[in-house]
């Protein structure tokens, strides 16, 4: 803007001192005014083609890695199925076998075509909204030149004899017009856009992961169910089955992790991926995070020594609670399964060592200032804990209500959230009686104006009934129905909690002669139970741990 005012004295130079003095003053004055608007202006455009451009650079390198996996999935079907036509004994599955690798060449192409469609589906709507902003960009970039050509534009429109008294109001009411529209409309305008783009960094990558996984489900549903070959097979880890038992499962897409108790040997690997559903090959049982990671655990507390509960939340976030052992305490891992399921965050809870937590759940909506909560209960005591993951604060959630017998023994353990997420169904399992916590209080507290070291909250609990016999495994499914487990009788049983909690309100949906460790809603309203072992089911005698059992 100096040129142009330069310019424009070099053209009053001509004229009288005295006339010429105030009319470049004031020029002086209006480009010490404009000249910080224009900088501004030009500045946030600056800026907002430049996180544009790391935006896209993130959301470029995200999709990739999701289509990389994708194809990675892919190949790890096409090399495990070949290696089952040596592992097949029966005619049968042989013949399965050679059935389901026919084809490789026309159904690879089809699933790396998928894939490729989902991918191009998202370019475009990319290419559409980047578009869109730089142009948006370029049509009110005139905004800047207008601040910058005030200075010329008054010497051009007006007489330099012309009295500044009379000029100003006009110049001023440009001013303000142009800083106005950028403030009110085109700042707020990109700034919406720009988030719209930053939202797609979330987004894009869940689609395309989505889409993968749908792909190549539908790929492995047609062509692996192959005889023998359809439980979680524990034997390329070198762990027996018969001393080992499932105690917790969380599934994510087509990815299923699990938590394992092992009565003999207690080096073995607590916390293995393997594909969901559980008939499906293609994704290799394997020890999570990596084999690397459990090779360098030993004399270590920070590795996994017993995996306790896990759960996934809408980020695609693995939590998972590892109760130690005897030298090592309780500690809470987070683990990213987007980004090659690396370790977020991790806190040892040194002063609660020899405590066993019992389940894990991620609170889905943050509290009132934007933290994650975790809630935490244990095997032996009568309240919760809460996690919060801003301020890496535990805290104690202790509860008044008059059915709450302090003298006896009790165990809250079993804990699940109501389908609208506003409330917490909490039992104990000594006695079986069912409560319920208003979760509304706790996300308004402020975890910062805490004394981390003695953190004990007080919150009533509303009691509801007793449940058929003390529980296991709480399960809501998206209608509002619980389902759970009584251990003693290896049932099943569903209730509605919009009716009164007794027995003829109750119905039996499943029994069993093993174990059941959990219950997981599944698809299309579909619920599961996971059996610590493998138990026959069906017609064919087929053995599992996951046995569907209601459908809606």
């Amino acid at each position: 803007m100096k040129v142009i005012l330069f310019v424009v004295l070099a053209v009053l130079t001509n004229q009288a001192t005295t006339q010429r003095s105030e009319f470049v003053d004031y020029l002086l004055q209006l480009q010490y005014i404009t000249d910080p608007l224009h900088d501004y202006i030009t500045s946030f455009y600056a800026q907002a083609r430049a996180s544009l451009s790391e935006q896209l650079t993130g959301l470029n390198d995200d999709s990739v890695h999701e289509i990389t996996e994708g194809l990675r999935t892919v190949i790890a079907i096409r090399d495990r199925t070949e290696e089952l036509i040596g592992e097949s004994s029966t005619p049968e599955n042989e013949e399965c076998v050679n059935n389901a690798i026919s084809g490789w060449a026309n159904d690879l192409e089809n699933v790396g075509n998928d894939i490729n469609q989902c991918a191009d589906q998202h370019v475009a709507e990319i290419y559409d909204q980047t578009e869109s902003l730089h142009l948006f960009i370029q049509q009110n970039n005139r905004l800047a030149f207008d601040v910058q050509n005030m200075v010329l534009n008054t010497f051009t429109r007006l007489n330099p004899m012309t009295d500044v008294d009379e000029i100003t109001p006009s110049v001023e009411a440009e001013f303000d017009e142009i800083q106005r529209e950028f403030d009110n409309d085109v700042r707020p305008e990109i700034d919406n856009r720009l988030r719209d783009i930053s939202n797609l960094r979330v987004l894009v990558p869940n689609d395309i992961h989505t889409c993968v996984d749908e792909s190549i489900v539908r790929f492995l549903l047609v062509w692996f169910f192959c005889g023998s070959v359809r439980s979680w097979s524990l034997a390329s880890l070198n762990i027996t089955a018969s001393n080992c038992s499932i105690i917790n499962v969380s599934v994510y897409y087509g990815r299923a992790f699990l938590c394992l108790k092992h009565s003999v040997d207690q080096t073995l690997p607590t916390l293995i991926e393997a594909s969901w559903p559980e008939n499906i090959i293609g994704v290799k049982t394997k020890i999570f995070p990596s084999d690397v990671v459990y090779l360098k655990r030993y004399g270590k507390c920070k590795g996994i020594k017993q995996a306790q509960s896990t759960d996934i939340d809408s980020n695609g976030r693995l939590w998972m609670i590892d109760n130690g052992n005897e030298i090592c305490s309780a500690k809470l891992i987070v683990y990213d399964l987007l980004y090659f399921n690396d370790e977020v965050h991790f806190q040892a809870f040194g002063g609660l060592k020899g405590k066993r937590f019992a389940k894990i759940i991620v609170d889905p909506i943050q509290s009132a200032n934007g933290d994650v909560r975790v809630y935490l209960s244990t095997s032996e005591d009568d309240y919760l804990y809460v996690y919060s993951l801003n301020e890496r604060k535990l805290g104690k959630i202790k509860f008044t209500n008059n059915y709450i017998q302090p003298s006896k023994s009790l165990s809250f353990s079993e804990m699940v959230l109501s389908h609208k997420l506003d409330m917490m169904y909490i039992s104990d399992t000594t006695t079986g009686n069912l409560y319920s916590l208003n979760l509304t209080p706790l996300r308004f507290l402020n975890f910062s104006m805490m004394d981390s070291k003695k953190i004990s909250i007080r919150s009533p609990l509303t009691y509801i009934g007793s449940l058929l016999g003390p529980p296991k495994a709480l399960t809501i499914n998206p209608k509002g129905i619980m389902f759970y487990i009584i251990p003693r009788f290896s049932t099943v049983v569903t209730w509605d909690p919009k009716t009164p909690l007794t027995a003829e309100w109750h119905e039996v949906i499943y029994q069993s002669n093993g174990n059941l460790s959990q219950l997981l809603c599944g698809q299309k309203g579909s619920v599961y139970v996971i059996s610590e072992k493998k138990v026959k089911t069906g017609r064919d005698g087929r053995e599992k741990h996951a046995i569907k059992i209601h459908m809606e």
